[in-house]
This record gives C-alpha cells, sequence and structure tokens, in this order.
C-alpha cells in the first residue's frame, strides 16, 4: 500500500489542508519545526486506515462530529481507493461521494497489518526512533534479533532467549 494523498478536511489544527506524495518516490519523510503539525498527520494517517478513537484528542478546534479525514492509496495491483474517515460508532468509513463503506474495502490495500504492526512498521517518530535505537545498543552484537524485535514492536525476544 502507498498514499498517494492524505486530505485533511478537519482534524486537529488542520482544515481543509491537503498533502499530495509523489507517486514517483518510493520514500516520503514529512518533516518540519516543533508544533507544526507532524504528529498530527501522522495520526491522521493511522486513524484513516484504522478509525478515530472515542477519546480524540484531535477534536479541539474542531466538534467530535465534524471530524474528517480523506485519501487516496493505491497498492501493487494498480488499483487505488478514495476514501474518508469520520469519527462515530458505526459506518465511519466513507466513500469518494460520502456513502458508507464496509471495512472489507481496505483489505486489498492494508491485507492483515494491524494497526499496531502498523505504527510499529510505518508511523515512526522520534519516540519509537529512540526506544528502537535503545534496543540496538542493548543487543550485545544480536542485530538481526534487536531489528526483528524493533521492527515488529516485540521487545520480549530477549528475555524469552535468557529463559530458554
Amino acid at each position: 500500500m502507498r498514499f498517494d494523498r492524505l486530505e485533511i478536511e478537519a482534524f486537529g489544527h488542520f482544515t481543509n489542508y491537503m498533502v499530495p506524495f509523489d507517486q514517483a518516490q518510493s520514500l516520503h519523510v514529512l518533516y518540519g519545526n516543533n508544533e507544526a503539525g507532524k504528529s498530527t498527520l501522522l495520526r491522521s494517517i493511522t486513524q484513516l486506515l484504522y478509525g478515530i478513537p472515542h477519546n480524540s484528542k484531535d477534536s479541539f478546534l474542531h466538534p467530535n462530529s465534524k471530524l474528517l479525514i480523506g485519501g487516496t492509496i493505491s497498492n501493487s495491483a494498480g488499483e487505488s481507493l478514495t476514501f474518508y474517515r469520520r469519527k462515530g460508532k458505526t459506518k465511519t468509513l466513507l466513500g469518494e461521494t460520502r456513502e458508507a463503506l464496509p471495512e472489507s474495502v481496505l483489505v486489498p490495500f492494508i491485507n492483515v497489518l494491524s494497526e499496531d504492526t502498523f505504527r510499529s512498521m510505518f508511523a515512526l517518530n522520534h519516540e519509537t526512533l529512540r526506544e528502537g535505537g535503545e534496543t540496538l545498543l542493548e543487543s550485545n552484537g544480536h542485530v538481526g534479533e534487536s531489528l526483528f524485535a524493533a521492527a515488529s514492536g516485540i521487545n520480549i525476544i530477549k528475555q524469552v532467549m535468557g529463559e530458554l
């Protein structure tokens, strides 16, 4: 899955904000000054895919009922999907014309990638990078084990190996 476009209609301090991703590039890095909205953009990407939680901290400017994130994603089969996510209890995934969609329409794009795995593999921020670096330093030469643990979010491997 790759993001082609992120459209934030109302989320956090963003209103009608669009981030186009260059389809000719295979890696995109979002950077900016402190308080520029990097963490908010990261949350919006994750919550577009997996849903806006009940206790969202991104409704300080826009009321919960108005939170709306959109985007276009594509997969390796050449298929693309434009969709939106609203905050709510049911039918929060919306199509391009804002009709309710079943969550299953995302399967060809994210497969069985859980939210936790997505966060640990693709939603890297300062804190997760620091934690991963500390895990590598603690590896005592077991780089493969450390990389697997850091990438998967499973930092218990060292403990299990010790017990074995």
